[in-house]
């Protein structure tokens, strides 16, 4: 069972992917609206559509530079490299699970991670949290340029796992469902979401990352497992009530609903915040 899931995944097409991306999509779409956490009573059309342009121009840097990601995942299952090859390479379950964990510890909670600490970064990185109505559509607002950086080190992943083609692609099909499901806009009972972010991130874990100032809004950086910012220190679940989304050093509604001005934001300059300046940081 568990090698024609690999086989499955090792053999899918793009337009599979993009398949299973919208299910997972819709899915979430149609819980929100049964069990919505917040209702907005504002028009969500602007912002739904700003959020899903920024999506398909992820997607379709990812599919531009997918032979990259395929030269890599053929580079170290062919030379046995990487520590999932070394440790595990007749295990099939372990190396699988291996793999994932360094994927998601190296190319999604480390860029996020550095991306909260360096200003330049930071720059790209501000339009996901510029937005005021955190919902399923929010999971994928990266910045073009911040999908490219996010790239980089999906490839420094593999290098480092071994990760071969389907499990990559395995990884990428979760890290998708944990973005929207991090991000969506449910209700859930709060002792279910509670023991569910002892191993995985939940939606109430990720939408402290979202309040507006630090140091909440730099805390739970994972992306699918709650292990790394345990380990690492930066943890927090807290009261809902207490969560304001946005960002404070962009307060404009206008601007964080204008896609041109997003696209450009990054180049406009670093905008110090009252946390900052209350450390004596730069």
């Amino acid at each position: 069972m568990l090698q024609d899931f690999i086989i499955f995944f090792e053999r899918i097409k793009p337009g599979e992917r993009l398949a299973i991306f919208i299910s997972i999509l819709f899915f979430f779409t149609l819980i929100e609206f049964i069990i919505p956490l917040r209702k907005n009573e504002k028009s969500r059309t602007n912002h739904v559509t700003i959020n899903l342009f920024l999506t398909t121009t992820t997607f379709i840097i990812n599919a531009g530079l997918a032979f990259i990601l395929l030269a890599a995942s053929q580079w170290v299952t062919q030379h046995h490299f990487g520590l999932a090859n070394w440790f595990f390479p007749n295990q099939v379950w372990l190396h699988l699970i291996s793999s994932i964990l360094i994927l998601d510890l190296i190319s999604a909670f480390t860029p996020h991670f550095i991306e909260h600490k360096v200003k330049y970064l930071w720059q790209f990185h501000v339009i996901h949290h510029t937005d005021t109505v955190i919902d399923v559509t929010t999971g994928h607002r990266h910045h073009p340029i911040e999908s490219v950086i996010r790239f980089t080190f999906t490839i420094m992943a593999i290098f480092i796992s071994g990760a071969g083609i389907a499990e990559i692609m395995i990884y990428q099909t979760f890290s998708s469902f944990f973005a929207m499901w991090a991000h969506a806009n449910i209700s859930l009972p709060k002792n279910v979401d509670f023991i569910l972010s002892f191993i995985f991130v939940t939606p109430v874990m990720h939408r402290a990352h979202h309040h507006y100032e630090q140091p909440l809004s730099d805390k739970n950086m994972g992306n699918m497992i709650s292990l790394w910012d345990r380990i690492f220190g930066t943890f927090a679940y807290v009261d809902e009530k207490e969560i304001i989304f946005g960002a404070d050093t962009y307060p404009s509604e206008q601007e964080n609903n204008s896609l041109l001005y997003l696209l450009k934001l990054p180049f406009l300059g670093y905008r110090q915040s009252e946390f900052n300046k209350s450390k004596g940081l730069k």
